[in-house]
């Protein structure tokens, strides 16, 4: 995805530093990768993550340098990669 130029954030939705951080280094999450905490939920109700009352994860969410969104993945799969990528080539009209 790097080669694709994306730039990677993960987004914790709902949990306190002292419950992700241990995650994070049990997981070893590249420490390049950006780490956002919503620990309120407020941020992330904004793209969607809640279908109902129920959060919808893993959930991957495709945002172009100009800030639009041009994709909401809320699987992943074998093609997952690819499908990001493609997202990624997306032209902004």
């Amino acid at each position: 995805l790097e080669k694709a130029g994306a730039q990677i954030i993960l987004v914790d939705y709902g949990e306190e530093p002292e419950k992700v951080v241990p995650w994070l280094k049990k997981k070893q999450v590249p420490t390049k990768f950006i780490v956002l905490l919503d620990e309120f939920q407020d941020q992330s109700d904004r793209y969607g993550v809640k279908v109902g009352d129920q959060a919808v994860l893993p959930l991957t969410i495709v945002v172009q340098k100009n800030g639009v969104v041009s994709a909401i993945f809320r699987e992943e799969g074998p093609d997952y990669v690819d499908r990001v990528i493609g997202a990624l080539a997306t032209k902004n009209k």
